[in-house]
């Protein structure tokens, strides 16, 4: 089991951000800024599937619901979301703790009025497992575990005195542990964790006053202090938890199951949110996709390659982000269609190709290889055999230009253009045996079912694992219908799959950007591809 070692942040209600550190002691938040939850919900910190590290939810009073989500971002829905209505009643306050020692957290609620814990192991609607009295009238909840035998309970906090009073076992009873320590204030926040990482858990209190986090050593009157710092801001409240991810150069996966993919601040619709923050449509396409991860494309207009890619993985590293990246310059790209353009010959390509792998590094990332690539190399786009050669030359080198940590996936069209049989035969070809794996449906809108039955035939001619752009394919997609589509949606955020099936869903196409200036559009037939619509995004909203 992970050792857990914890440290503090803070929830600010006025932005309902949560500001995490992954240390004790003063500084900026470590983990990216993040939404968590509405007015009135109420922040919780736990580790919800056993991976050694805390994240957030929310407990909604108003309908006695939490929302638990693995990651320490806002980049999708709830990863668990269910009602504890079964025990819990309005007034009453969320709880969490590993109450069987299973290494997940489990849920629970304290009831002011009877002065009544409910507790219950499993992340699921249901009754509370055990339920018994403790502590007296304007106590504050806590929970942890006090005697280091890999199960937590509770405690009160008395903000009257200041005094902590821990109950070792989940029951009724007297304190096995009470003290009055002379840094612990009335009036004070309680906070609890392990500090030190020896599988104990200790307390201590955040001052609102001072901003000042203070905690000890020991469960005792004159435990030492372990660290004391101001941190936060005005009205803040702690949230104390093991933010950090132990795991020595992660791959991209493991990362962003941790903290999530980065989410560009100067996405096409963010930029185009903050020009217009009045716009009758801003509301929706702010809720919908301001901030959200999607891929970034680079081509013969973001300047110098190495130093582009340098600086956008190193804004992800930052703030422990996965950054996702596409390369889209290949000579003769999109087959002189509606994104027709790439590098001026296979020399210039080459050079570019590697300047982009060198920006990356052995860092953590998603690379996309040249959508439509794969998907065009044919003697319908290239009649010269020569032409056609070099398509699948350049395809092969620029996958030998990334490894480690850098995964890279070529690009294998999608489930109703070519066939699964000839896509992994090209797939072969271009050497797809050294990229990480495969990406399908980029840019299109087949849905996630229709794109994993495509892929798992793809897969069973090469061996890859594969992603799916999710980006647009809410409704799911006609074959033929590819610019602008009436009817198309947002489909699911970025984020990692499961086992089975696609190893992550994407959003590679940036939602709201054109396809094409073409009299077969659906919408906007006038509007040059890789161009921010709001009348687009809106519709990609609406799903009509």
């Amino acid at each position: 089991m992970p050792i857990k070692t914890d440290t503090v942040g803070v929830f600010r209600s006025s932005d309902r951000n949560a500001y995490l550190r992954t240390s004790l002691g003063p500084g900026n938040a470590d983990v990216q800024p993040f939404p968590v939850g509405a007015s009135g919900d109420v922040p919780v910190v736990g580790d919800w599937d056993g991976d050694g590290v805390d994240s957030l939810g929310f407990f909604r009073p108003s309908d006695r619901t939490f929302h638990l989500r693995n990651t320490l971002d806002a980049g999708g829905p709830s990863d668990l979301a269910f009602s504890v209505a079964d025990f819990a009643q309005s007034g009453d306050v969320p709880l969490i703790g590993d109450w069987d020692g299973d290494g997940r957290d489990g849920i629970g609620a304290y009831r002011p009025a009877d002065r009544t814990f409910r507790l219950r192991d499993a992340l699921s609607a249901g009754g509370a497992d055990v339920s018994f009295g403790y502590g007296t009238a304007g106590d504050t909840p806590i929970a942890g575990d006090w005697n280091g035998d890999g199960r937590d309970t509770v405690g009160v906090f008395r903000p009257s005195t200041g005094a902590m009073f821990l109950r070792d076992s989940l029951g009724s009873g007297a304190a096995d542990r009470s003290f009055d320590h002379v840094r612990i204030d009335p009036g004070d926040l309680p906070i609890v964790g392990d500090w030190d990482g020896d599988g104990t858990d200790t307390t201590g209190a955040y001052k609102p006053s001072t901003r000042t986090v203070t905690v000890l050593a020991g469960n005792t009157a004159t435990a030492a202090v372990t660290a004391s710092y101001r941190y936060g801001g005005a009205g803040d409240r702690p949230l104390a938890g093991d933010f950090t991810l132990d795991t020595a150069a992660p791959d991209p996966a493991r990362l962003a199951k941790v903290y999530g993919f980065y989410a560009d601040p100067d996405a096409h619709p963010d930029a185009w949110l903050a020009a217009h923050p009045d716009d009758s449509r801003a509301p929706a396409i702010r809720a919908a996709m301001a901030r959200r991860p999607g891929a970034h494309w680079f081509g013969s207009w973001s300047g110098d390659i190495a130093e582009a890619v340098d600086d956008y993985v190193s804004a992800a590293a930052a703030v422990r982000k996965v950054p996702i990246l596409v390369a889209y310059d290949i000579p003769g790209r999109d087959c002189g269609g509606a994104s027709s353009g790439g590098a001026g010959s296979p020399a210039a390509y080459r050079e570019w190709i590697s300047d982009f792998a060198a920006g990356v590094g052995d860092r953590p990332a998603i690379v996309v290889i040249e959508p439509d690539a794969l998907a065009q190399a044919d003697a319908g786009c290239m009649p010269d055999p020569d032409d056609l050669r070099t398509r699948f030359d350049l395809v092969r080198y620029a996958i030998e230009q990334f490894g480690g940590r850098a995964w890279a996936y070529a690009d294998g069209g999608n489930a109703h253009w070519v066939p699964p049989a000839t896509m992994a035969d090209r797939l072969r070809r271009a050497g797809v045996a050294e990229a990480h794996g495969v990406a399908v449906n980029v840019s299109n809108f087949f849905t996630t079912a229709e794109s994993t039955s495509y892929a798992e035939q793809v897969r069973a001619g090469t061996g890859k694992p594969y992603l799916i752009d999710t980006s647009r394919n809410g409704n799911g997609g006609q074959p033929g219908k590819w610019c602008n589509p009436v009817g198309a949606k947002l489909g699911a955020p970025s984020r990692v799959d499961g086992a089975t099936g696609p190893e992550l869903t994407l959003w590679v196409k940036v939602p709201g950007d054109s396809d094409g200036a073409d009299a077969s559009c659906g919408h906007g037939s006038d509007i040059p591809a890789g161009t921010f619509s709001p009348d687009l995004a809106t519709h990609l909203i609406n799903g009509d």
